[in-house]
């Protein structure tokens, strides 16, 4: 239908619900996606890159994608086919239809029609609907045939489940981490045995944000309890994400490899594993898998970050800066932004160039004047020059700011290092107090051995 090769991209557009009901907005969006990446032939468009596309066009990221914007996103971002879908309904009868576009020539070069007997049987249509759109793009019908789990089967018989599931990525993808959690927990009150949902709740229990491996780990088990569930393509991905969250460096190394050997352009799980080299300190690997993550997406800000840090593992400080600097091309906020901040201001004290180490961080301090962080990184400047009262006034200042209750090991490691002041000073009534305070908040901060060690010494 489309001159499309091996591993070209699609852009899926929102579907287009025209029953009235909006509990097909997301699920229906979600199923066809989950069918249509069973796929080894061509790639989806994630909406996450979706969102870096259009922040690049100086357009609202959550504006729905139509086929007008769809077309200019496709342009923009090199992908070679557009499909557009829309859902009806009269009485119990629903009616799906799907387009593949050319997005240079806005031609139309294959369209489908399938009804469905029912809701039941709405999801059996996807699949067929995604069977001859795949078969258009030139997949092998032997490999369609073998790839092509029913949705029935690998995602949930409810509709209202897989809604839940949909908005619940959703919000976490808008870092409304409270609103996601409550909706994958109301996925899986409806259907117990939603693999997917489990994973996706594993996940987010493990991230940063929650920091409870516990709960991780019961809803990654609960999700490999029903690989039977999940498509080929989840099933890797869960196998994976659960050996990395647990640090199983050997095996979650050889199934991203394995992995990444079947879908070379996941971004998504490119990132993974550039991501777990990194924090394991395999800085030269890294980098060969962050170079992959900016093949897929050169503009990636996250990257260019996580790449240039991996960099200054390894001592090449004026590569690490040259990355930064990309990366704020992209997102100009980010080098006032937290460790990102003070990361690229200590890359430029490596240099040598403490003058301009300390211009960044006092940007930091105006552009964020409630932020503690700015007055940290100007106080170890200070240490590091011998200024110890500007570094005892920085550090005042620091203390002052991060009284959050949720800002414990901040505050504690702001204790500790002011306690270097004091030593400094000859205070030792000073310093034991603020390793003591350090101490206590830490108790308070869960299992931090690193900080530990650090104060005990």
């Amino acid at each position: 239908a489309l001159s499309f090769a091996a591993r070209d991209w699609i852009l899926l557009a929102d579907f287009e619900n025209q029953t009235g009901d909006s509990r097909y907005d997301a699920a229906i969006q979600t199923a066809f996606v989950t069918s249509l990446e069973q796929s080894l032939h061509a790639n989806v468009f994630p909406r996450s890159r979706v969102t870096a596309v259009l922040k690049r066009m100086g357009r609202e990221v959550d504006v729905p994608i139509d086929e007008e914007l769809g077309r200019e996103i496709c342009i923009r971002a090199d992908i070679r086919g557009l499909v557009t879908a829309s859902i009806g309904r009269v009485g119990q009868q629903f009616t799906l239809s799907a387009r593949l576009i050319d997005p240079t020539t806005g031609e139309r070069v294959r369209s489908y029609v399938e009804r469905a007997d029912g809701e039941n049987n709405i999801l059996e249509t996807l699949d067929s609907i995604s069977k001859n759109l795949r078969r258009d793009l030139g997949e092998s019908l032997a490999s369609i045939d073998s790839r092509s789990a029913p949705l029935l089967k690998v995602t949930t018989a409810s509709l209202d489940a897989l809604r839940f599931y949909a908005e619940g990525i959703e919000a976490w993808r808008r870092i409304d981490a409270p609103l996601a959690t409550e909706l994958l927990n109301q996925a899986i009150e409806i259907d117990p045995d939603f693999a997917m949902a489990h994973a996706a709740l594993g996940a987010q229990y493990y991230s940063h944000i929650y920091n409870d491996s516990v709960k991780g780990e019961y809803h990654y088990r609960r999700a490999l309890e029903q690989v039977d569930r999940v498509t080929d393509r989840e099933r890797r991905i869960i196998e994976t994400e659960f050996a990395a969250h647990r640090d199983h460096l050997d095996e979650a190394s050889r199934l991203y490899r394995a992995y990444l050997t079947l879908y070379p352009d996941d971004l998504i799980m490119q990132q993974g594993f550039a991501k777990l080299l990194m924090s394991n300190n395999r800085y030269g690997e890294a980098i060969a898998a962050y170079s992959e993550v900016l093949r897929i997406e050169p503009d990636d800000a996250a990257a260019n970050i996580n790449f240039g840090a991996c960099q200054a593992g390894l001592g090449n400080y004026e590569i690490a800066v040259a990355s930064y600097e990309k990366a704020f091309e992209s997102e100009p906020a980010w080098q006032d932004w937290g460790n990102i901040n003070h990361e690229y201001g200590f890359f430029q004290v490596r240099l040598g160039r403490l003058d301009q180490a300390r211009a960044i961080f006092d940007h930091a301090s105006r552009a964020h004047p409630k932020d503690h962080g700015p007055h940290r990184s100007l106080g170890l400047l200070a240490l590091f020059e011998g200024k110890i009262a500007e570094a005892r006034r920085q550090f005042d200042k620091t203390i002052e700011l991060c009284q959050s209750d949720d800002l414990k090991l901040s505050n504690s490691r702001n204790y500790l290092f002011s306690s270097f002041i004091s030593r400094w000073e000859g205070d030792t009534q000073r310093q034991v107090a603020e390793l003591s305070r350090a101490a206590q908040l830490l108790r308070q901060a869960g299992p931090q051995p690193t900080w530990w060690f650090r104060i005990g010494v």
